[in-house]
Order: structure tokens, then sequence, then C-alpha cells
């Protein structure tokens, strides 16, 4: 069911990067295509050839994405992301699950979420650099990295703590600024 969720109505083909016939087919699918997304570890696209640097060589408007736990530079580059730890790196299970006081933790979402707003950002960055094609005719490079785009979605928490000072934590079902926003006992 997960493998049927992330890759409903795609195609596939399998290619050998490490062979020169992938690289060949990689470089040919190139040049005919618009977006190029990659998830692989920083360097390995490099090490065959099939850089940004590289295949804007081909094909000019190329826009060219990839997703990684780090970015493409800083000294956690070399790091492979997963959702579960960039969560807790990016602070968001600091502030997930009860609070502390009522026998709370640290608590993962129960989504990848780390992975989907990666995956959302990395379609907005793609859609402006097609404009940007359209306007310019050169493409661009997208470097999206989970840690930047986990920091990003603590959205108010980090404006909280930019503006107090104070570290938010764990709040259950309330909220860290609205009041009342929590859960209620309803009548039947």
């Amino acid at each position: 069911a997960y493998y049927l969720s992330t890759n409903r109505n795609k195609r596939s083909i399998e290619i050998d990067l490490a062979s020169e016939a992938g690289v060949k087919l990689v470089k040919e699918l190139a040049k005919h295509c618009d977006i190029l997304v990659e998830n692989f570890k920083v360097g390995d696209m490099k090490r065959y050839g099939l850089d940004f640097e590289a295949l804007k060589q081909i094909n000019p408007k190329l826009v060219y994405c990839s997703i990684t736990g780090f970015g493409q530079t800083g000294p956690y580059a070399e790091r492979a992301g997963y959702d579960f730890a960039v969560q807790a790196m990016g602070g968001l299970m600091s502030v997930t699950g009860e609070r502390d006081d009522a026998g709370g933790g640290p608590q993962k979402v129960g989504v990848a979420v780390a992975d989907l707003f990666t995956g959302m950002y990395a379609t907005v960055a793609i859609l402006a650099a097609l404009r940007h094609v359209e306007r310019t005719g050169q493409g661009q490079q997208v470097d999206m990295a989970l840690l930047d785009t986990q920091v990003a979605m603590l959205a108010n928490l980090g404006s909280n703590f930019l503006v107090s000072g104070k570290v938010p934590g764990r709040a259950g079902n309330a909220h860290q600024n609205i009041v009342p926003y929590q859960v209620f006992e309803t009548a039947p």
C-alpha cells in the first residue's frame, strides 16, 4: 500500500547509472526534459557526469531539482537525510505530543511530513524555475533540503522564539498562541 500511494500513476524505467549505457540514456532523456528531480547523496550525480553543470550543457532550459537531507553545501551535506531524524533535528519532535508535565516526550508526526513538505516546497520552486525559463530561456538548479523545509514549517513557533526568547515546547492538543484551542468534551 505504501509503494502504491507514493508511486500511483507513475511510469518508470530502470537505468544503471554506473554503466556507460545508463549515463548515455540519461543524457539523451535530459535533452528532451523540462525537469529532472534527483534525490541521491551529494556528489553522486556529479560522479556519473549527470550533475546540473553537465546536463545544462546538453539542455540549457533544464530545471534540475536536487532533494537531499541537508543541501548541497554545509557541514551536514554528506549525510543521508531521513524524515525521522530531520523531524528531530528541525525541532518538530520538540513541539509534538503531550506536554512534558503530562508525561510527554519527543514524538514524531504520524506521517513523513519532512519528506512531504519538502516535496511541496520543491514543486513550488520548480514551478518558479519554469517561469524563469519562460522569461529567460535559462534553466536553474533547485537545491531542496529536508532540514531547511522542516525548520521553515515551524512557522509561528520560530517567530515566537525570535520575539520572546522562550523555547517552544509540547502543548498536546492545545495551541502555542490561541486560546481556547484544545480538545473539549461535547454533549452526545
